[in-house]
């Protein structure tokens, strides 16, 4: 508990009326992206969701006449304060935290103001909220439990579709672009830090919750339930349980030396009958992956932002780039390409004539002028960059790209 105190709060003060404010502001700025329909908020891709000219210029109008919206970028604007946050045992598994759904929200929001931008015309307002998000971001480095890593990858990778669409709109300098490579290289290194701190806080999670059952009892049910005994007490009854238990504990207690227990003893756990460290691996295994994916794009970023500053620097980008850095899935190196490029983009779907009120969403496939870095995925085959579900091919895809389109 101490540690991830220390983790989550660095010296710190909480401020609950911060993050109060935040949340009343989102419950308005959210409505200023519907229209009569449906909420844009709520379409799964917004990096490739095609609005026509008209809906981008509404869309700016309505973001540049919010006033909860501007509040809300400023407030993001600096270093955000703590939540505050119970780290106490028996509650930290409980402790409910309002801050990972507003960031997010805030990043998704802030996707489209920044695909409005074309329409609009204010860039240094679209570079300012990129400024915010990438300070949400920031905070959910900090890991007071698995939540938090989790979050954090979305929005990443919302920020990072964030800052395509600038450089398509030709937003920002030369000398912002390389201040940019610079903070991708810091965050690749320090996204190893977050893994592993949301790895030992899972783990910190699962020994709160087997010891508060160990020392309260599980509570009932409904009113009616007996209240059952308390997993100490089986020790008289079931021997053999409370040793599982004793050596389940004894093995999460390990797994808090995250890196030694990686290297040593993970692969042990899974044959044994322990239910919690057993969990904890396959947790633990899934925050790995996806950790790798956002290194995977982080490296893929960078070549891209280099081949942009080559662009700005000659007029055109490069038709090769060597030495390319490896992909961290597979053996080989990252790839490149500039010219035609298959996207995946979804649009609204025609509505028929005999259903009023219909809506609904349709994938296209496309080739489009483009500049893209990819990665094999963890499937560790080759897609020409695709990732999602590819209705041509009726199969998944996951390769992860950095993309730029050309004269967009």
């Amino acid at each position: 508990m101490a540690t991830l105190k220390r983790e989550f709060y660095r010296d710190n003060i909480p401020d609950p009326e911060f993050w109060n404010r935040v949340k009343r502001l989102a419950g308005v700025a959210r409505q200023l992206i519907q229209d009569d329909r449906e909420p844009w908020y709520f379409i799964p891709e917004p990096r490739w969701f095609r609005l026509s000219p008209e809906e981008l210029k509404k869309l700016s109008s309505n973001f540049a006449a919010s006033e909860a919206w501007n509040e809300w970028v400023r407030l993001f604007s600096g270093e955000l304060p703590a939540e505050e946050l119970n780290f106490q045992t028996s509650v930290l598994c409980n402790e409910s935290s309002a801050a990972p759904e507003l960031i997010r929200a805030f990043c998704s929001l802030t996707l489209w103001r920044i695909a409005s931008t074309p329409a609009g015309g204010d860039r240094e307002g679209a570079l300012q909220c990129y400024r915010s998000m990438k300070n949400g971001c920031r905070y959910l480095e900090k890991a007071p439990n698995v939540i938090y890593p989790l979050v954090r990858f979305r929005c990443e990778a919302l920020r990072l579709d964030a800052l395509e669409l600038l450089l398509e709109a030709g937003t920002g300098s030369a000398d912002w672009l390389e201040q940019e490579v610079e903070e991708l290289q810091e965050l690749r290194a320090r996204s190893i830090v977050a893994e592993e701190q949301g790895f030992f806080a899972y783990v910190a999670g699962e020994l709160d919750a087997m010891d508060s059952a160990a020392h309260t009892g599980i509570p009932p049910v409904t009113l009616l339930s007996y209240q059952p005994l308390c997993p100490r007490a089986l020790r008289f009854f079931f021997p053999q349980f409370r040793w599982y238990c004793s050596a389940d504990r004894t093995e999460l207690m390990r797994m808090c030396d995250v890196p030694a227990f990686r290297n040593m003893r993970g692969g042990k756990v899974i044959g044994k009958p322990y239910m919690f460290t057993g969990r904890a691996v396959v947790v633990g295994n899934f925050i790995r992956k996806r950790f790798a994916v956002l290194q995977a794009r982080y490296r893929a970023m960078e070549i891209l932002a280099a081949a942009e500053l080559h662009k700005r620097e000659t007029g055109a980008y490069p038709e090769k780039i060597e030495p390319m850095p490896l992909d961290p899935f597979g053996e080989k190196t990252l790839r490149y390409r500039s010219g035609d490029c298959p996207v995946l983009e979804s649009s609204r779907r025609a509505a028929p004539a005999d259903a009023a009120g219909y809506s609904g969403y349709e994938m296209q496939y496309r080739k489009v002028p483009a500049v893209q870095v990819w990665s094999v995925g963890p499937n560790g085959i080759n897609e020409d960059g695709l990732g999602g579900y590819d209705e041509a091919a009726r199969r998944h895809c996951d390769d992860i790209r950095a993309i730029v389109r050309i004269g967009k």
